[in-house]
């Protein structure tokens, strides 16, 4: 299906935005028609200069057939133009072309202001044969016309008139032709439009021109003068075109020219007046397959304002306050007082219909321009909601979207976090944080969820807390690898484990006078001195008091991507960075609060500067989510061919041309050497001076951003149920009866020194040695035990000491902190009790005693 999308405005920045919006809409609704699911569109926009590949006319010198039949292809067009922009104007011929072969063929047509007068104009004309091909040239008053008593104002102008040139009655629409003979105007023809004011103002003739207004005895009324209320005539009220249209509704009518009741000439070439105003007369025409409306398509700003939070009374209230806050900002601007507002309201699991990411499944293309139309988005959540967590998953999407397309977003704690994450990772996919339920814990706890870790995914990681790195677990090398870090550290675990999160946390500045506030979760925000005539903070103080409860804070983070970065632009002492952005991103720490007036102030200037972008930059919003070119690279079978087509360059070069392609290499790469050092030493420049001096310093990238860039190995204890199970078995042996000393060897032989199924550890024994020897057959007792030093045949077993305790406990002392090396084995008596017992040691009650110690030192 081909369709012709005609941009018909004067080259300005706000006419670019009104077409822009209005051809993102027709894709938008044509994509969401199911008929054209399995079909492939194809959309072609032109402007009022570039319509030549599409006209023919012999009549008028347009004799290309090629662009003939390339016309007959179209399916529908559409046409938009200034409302006050005349049909005869010169610079719109091309325009008044392409609608009159869309009358002679009958072709689908949907236009607006401009397009109804041109409509209205070809109707009531009807030229003969010669004419009808000619454009008419208005000549008085520069084609606007006038009224007819001021016709002798123009009699030179009406002098130097050809066959087709006329004088325009703005009052009643007439036309008319000087006759040098008779010294004459002759009446013409009637264009079907006449002049409003001059119609009003010449009661003589023009109260047969305007539209006779009737009683209405209640009539509904509108602020803005040129505010006006469409009714649909009763005839046509089940009309295909009025399906879930208000009976009257508003419109805004700034056109000059409205069309009178016309006498049609051809029978060929008339309109029905669906729909009319009570002065205005007809605003809505039909002609065939032709539809026509005085209406101007007024751009419309679209919002987005998400609710992030949980369904609770509280958080309902506080985002009431944020969506009422923004609309009244954003009604307060005069550069939207002529422009109407849509604002979307939706919850975290309700944006579905503004999603698109083929990376997540989410490829429904009228989503994604619909996200496109788009101006601002607004979200607010919860500050203690992690951004993998798996109820957030649309709203990292939707930020997401907005950091690949540069969209204009504002949000509080939740955002800033994501943003941060997003920024840190570069993921593109969800990622699951496995322990400790999502809320990640110490390294040093890992070993709790080791079972967790055999159950994770490709895209499932263990969090460390602390520094924020995530961890893949290895069941190869039973490892945690670590993958990436997060951007995002727990304050209270990061303050605790000072070995590693003195790296993490922000170290406190020394001031001689720093204020205090009564609340702890109280801090003073401070604007960075090279930041202070940031357009945010205008009117906002330096250092302002802003509430913190959040329980993930922004450390310093070395981005992995140059398209995903941000700037801190304010910070606290302790709690480091709380205001960021990111291109068309604002991001705060806190949440916005009615008695903090610096913070209303900062989202009071990001909408004050949205307004701005939105209606006076012509390069925003020019990025499409679904151009998805622009976002990723040739992958798959296209990459491997250009591979391989390159390599195959390569091959097939001579001795020669290999020499000089490596020469050329190694000029490449001292040029780009030498541009880095030039870098290097332009960036150490001073740019500011004074009261905001600072290095202009660019953030820096590499490829893996971890804190702790080592593998951390595995370390667990014995399961308790196993050796339960294993005693159990050995006890019931005991008690059936039989050789002593046998069993007593067979118990030491099962002993727990065997490895546990899930231990990945491979260990090489010599098959020449015996493991179980007659002199440790036997075993040993207490006093032995004090006295001789265990050593064990396995390579991987340890026995059971301070040392090893100390160590399992605390896994980053030192050595030299462990404390001296002496077996303790739970259970035991101590040796003066043993000494002082006066129980007859026979060989039998011995081993019973030895028995039970085992047993306990099992348990």
């Amino acid at each position: 299906m081909r369709f012709l999308i005609v941009n018909g405005f004067n080259a300005t920045q706000v006419n670019s935005k009104t077409f822009d919006n209005f051809r993102s809409s027709i894709q938008q609704m044509i994509s969401s028609q199911r008929e054209v699911a399995d079909t492939e569109c194809e959309y072609h926009i032109r402007d009022r200069h570039s319509l030549d590949d599409f006209l023919y006319e012999p009549e008028t010198s347009l004799i290309r057939i090629e662009y003939g039949l390339k016309f007959d292809s179209l399916d529908i067009v559409f046409i938009i133009a200034s409302p006050n922009q005349k049909p005869w104007h010169p610079n719109m011929r091309k325009v008044l072309t392409l609608i009159r072969m869309c009358l002679k063929t009958k072709k689908l047509l949907f236009t607006t202001s401009f397009g109804a007068q041109v409509i209205a104009y070809l109707c009531s004309t009807n030229f003969s044969v010669v004419y009808i091909y000619n454009y008419a040239n208005i000549t008085n008053n520069h084609g606007n016309g006038c009224k007819l008593v001021d016709f002798p104002k123009y009699t030179l102008q009406a002098f130097k008139n050809g066959p087709n040139e006329y004088f325009l009655d703005s009052t009643t629409g007439d036309l008319y032709l000087y006759s040098k003979v008779t010294d004459e105007w002759l009446p013409k023809v009637n264009t079907g439009l006449h002049n409003r004011r001059d119609a009003m103002e010449y009661q003589s003739i023009g109260r047969f021109v305007v539209k006779s207004p009737t009683y209405k005895p209640k009539s509904n009324t509108l602020a803005n003068q040129n505010d006006m209320f469409c009714s649909i005539k009763k005839q046509f009220l089940h009309h295909w075109l009025f399906k879930g249209v208000n009976m009257e509704f508003p419109v805004n009518l700034i056109n000059q020219l409205d069309i009178h009741p016309i006498t049609f000439t051809n029978p060929n070439r008339k309109f029905l007046a669906l729909a009319e105003n009570n002065l205005r007369g007809p605003l809505i025409i039909e002609s065939d397959n032709i539809i026509a409306t005085i209406l101007q398509y007024i751009y419309i700003m679209r919002f987005l304002i998400v609710n992030g939070f949980n369904a609770t009374q509280v958080n309902s209230k506080t985002f009431d306050n944020f969506r009422s806050s923004i609309q009244q900002m954003i009604s307060s601007q005069r550069e939207v007082a002529d422009t109407e507002c849509e604002y979307h309201i939706r919850d975290r699991h309700s944006l579905d219909d503004f999603l698109y990411e083929p990376e997540t499944s989410l490829i429904r293309i009228e989503y994604g321009l619909k996200f496109d139309s788009l101006d601002i988005v607004f979200i607010i959540a919860s500050p203690n909601q992690k951004p993998w967590h798996p109820n957030m998953r649309k709203v990292l999407t939707l930020i997401r979207m907005c950091l690949k397309t540069k969209k204009l977003l504002f949000t509080t704690s939740f955002g800033a976090q994501v943003i941060a994450y997003l920024c840190s990772t570069n993921f593109s996919v969800y990622a699951n944080i496995t322990n400790n339920h999502g809320n990640g814990c110490k390294l040093v706890d890992f070993p709790k969820y080791t079972l967790q870790a055999f159950k994770n995914g490709p895209n499932e990681y263990f969090l460390d807390s602390t520094t924020g790195d995530l961890y893949l677990y290895s069941k190869v090398t039973d490892e945690w690898l670590p993958k990436v870090n997060t951007g995002l550290h727990n304050r209270r675990d990061a303050m605790e484990y000072q070995s590693i999160g003195r790296f993490v946390v922000k170290s406190p500045t020394y001031k001689p006078k720093s204020n205090t506030l009564a609340n702890q979760n109280d801090m003073f925000c401070s604007i960075k001195k090279q930041f202070l005539h940031h357009w945010l903070f205008k009117g906002v103080n330096m250092e302002f008091p802003v509430n913190l409860i959040n329980q993930l804070d922004i450390h310093p983070i070395t981005f992995t991507n140059p398209n995903r970065k941000f700037l801190a632009l304010a910070e606290n002492n302790l709690r480091g960075p709380l205001i960021i952005e990111s291109d068309n991103i604002i991001a705060t720490m806190f949440e916005l609060e009615s008695k903090q007036k610096d913070t209303i102030k900062i989202l009071s200037n990001f909408i004050d500067n949205a307004v701005k972008i939105i209606r006076f930059n012509n390069s925003y919003n020019s990025i499409s989510i679904t151009n998805q070119k622009y976002f990723s690279s040739n992958k798959g079978l296209d990459n491997i061919e250009l591979v391989f087509q390159s390599k195959k360059k390569t091959n097939n070069l001579n001795p020669e041309d290999l020499l000089q392609k490596q020469q050329k290499n190694f000029m490449l790469e001292y040029r780009k050497l030498l541009n880095n050092a030039i870098q290097e030493t332009e960036r150490d420049k001073i740019f500011h001076v004074g009261f905001s001096v600072k290095k202009d310093r660019l953030p820096d990238f590499v490829q893996q951003n971890n804190i702790q860039d080592k593998n951390y190995k595995v370390t667990r204890r014995k399961s308790f149920q196993l050796k339960k199970a294993q005693f159990l078995r050995q006890q019931s042996q005991i008690n059936i009866g039989g050789d002593d000393d046998q069993q007593i060897r067979d118990l030491q032989e099962e002993s727990p020194k065997r490895k546990l199924p899930f231990q990945n550890v491979i260990t090489i024994t010599n098959t020449n040695k015996r493991l179980h020897s007659k002199i440790n057959s036997h075993p040993k007792t207490p006093l032995t035990i004090e006295n001789e030093q265990f050593h064990s045949e396995d390579p991987d077993f340890q026995p059971l000491c301070q040392s090893t305790v100390r160590k399992i406990l605390h896994p980053t002392l030192d050595d030299e902190f462990v404390g001296y090396k002496k077996v303790w084995v739970p259970g035991y008596l101590s040796k003066e009790r043993f000494k002082n017992s006066k129980i007859p040691k026979t060989q039998r009650s011995l081993r019973t005693q030895i028995l039970r110690n085992y047993t306990e030192s099992l348990v």
